[in-house]
């Protein structure tokens, strides 16, 4: 399963799409073991394919069972990573309501997470972009410095690169 979803997800990223053979058979594998965190990052990965292939039916559809997965996993985070890719879709297609919806379920206000020593504990999240917004234009020049380096040295896919948000935990 790990081989499949290892070939997929190199290919896709070097450019290489339609992998939905790589994605399906370690699907089918993750859910044979019951392994639900894998599912989730099958199911991830597999939906930015059918969004780089246009297919944003399937990339919402295969975001949204990934983040049920990794939710009923028992990760408390990992779901805003579906969630958001759902949002950006939306957003794309100019259905700014539905695009609302989902980054809010993306975004909770504060979530519980392990503490050290035992126990849990309750932390807020805020928006990454609001916490280094100061800093964009900096991190941007740095970003497309870092890019053309990389570009020299190592083959990448000639798609742009894309920007996600990221959160951050406070508290």
């Amino acid at each position: 399963a790990t081989a499949h979803y290892m070939i997929a997800l190199t290919k896709v990223n070097r450019g290489e799409l339609g992998q939905a053979f790589h994605y399906e058979r370690a699907l089918s594998v993750f859910e044979e073991l019951g392994n639900l965190v894998r599912q989730g990052d099958v199911l991830n990965s597999y939906g930015a394919m059918a969004y780089w292939e246009g297919r944003w039916g399937d990339a919402v559809e295969l975001y949204e069972r990934g983040a049920d997965r990794v939710k009923r996993a028992g990760d408390a985070v990992g779901p805003a990573i579906g969630w958001m890719n759902v949002a950006e879709i939306r957003s794309d297609q100019g259905r700014l309501d539905g695009a609302e919806r989902a980054a809010r379920d993306a975004m909770p206000d504060s979530v519980t997470v392990p503490a050290m020593g035992g126990g849990d504990r309750q932390v807020e999240v805020i928006l990454w972009e609001m916490a280094q917004a100061r800093h964009l234009e900096e991190s941007a020049i740095f970003a497309r410095l870092i890019e053309a380096a990389l570009r020299e040295r190592v083959p990448m896919s000639p798609r742009a690169i894309q920007q996600a948000p990221f959160r951050v935990l406070v508290g």
